[in-house]
């Protein structure tokens, strides 16, 4: 998944960095093949294709777009490159805060401006068939439902929250643990 694509050059230099082999395009290195070792992947390959036609199989090219330019940009990266292109994750946050819109979690998000945005980006998406991506926020499972409808990848949360939560955790038990003055040297009780 690659931030920030702005048009098919950027379109076209992503996918070519996500592919290994000159006859597919790709400009990386092939990976290692044991992704098949039994144990590790429980993918079948496909016969029909060479060893490394199932490894190229195996991954998905996934691109963010996330300001109004590569929205309006999208049609064209996705008649040209949209073979190569997975899944299109619309990055409401980066959109709305490039745009100069209200990006705080209580933002109504109805400016006509946004709501322009987001019907362009669904035309282009229905026009081309392509599956969507993006985040599925809420308290209920009903809102995360809501959020996660018509999207083939929906992230829950972000790392923040477990992040905040273990600083809570580590405010809550700094108090209970002995002070320690580490300009003396400890003593060793086994000695």
């Amino acid at each position: 998944m690659i931030p920030q694509v702005e048009n098919a050059s950027e379109a076209k230099h992503v996918i070519a960095s996500a592919k290994f082999g000159a006859k597919n395009g790709g400009t990386r290195s092939a990976p290692p093949p044991g992704r098949f070792l039994p144990g590790f992947n429980d993918q079948t390959l496909d016969t029909s294709k060479s060893f490394w036609e199932n490894i190229m199989l195996q991954q998905a090219i996934i691109i963010q777009v996330e300001t109004l330019n590569a929205i309006q940009n999208l049609d064209t990266i996705l008649t040209e490159c949209g073979k190569d292109i997975d899944a299109v994750w619309l990055g409401s946050l980066d959109c709305r805060v490039s745009m100069g819109l209200d990006s705080s979690l209580t933002a109504a998000n109805d400016e006509p401006e946004w709501l322009e945005a987001v019907a362009l980006y669904e035309r282009t998406m229905a026009k081309h068939n392509k599956p969507k991506a993006g985040f599925t926020m809420g308290v209920t499972p009903q809102q995360k439902a809501d959020g996660a409808k018509g999207k083939v990848i929906a992230a829950l949360g972000y790392d923040i929250f477990a992040l905040v939560g273990q600083g809570v955790d580590l405010m809550q038990t700094k108090p209970l643990l002995p002070a320690i003055n580490l300009s003396k040297p400890v003593k060793n009780e086994m000695n």
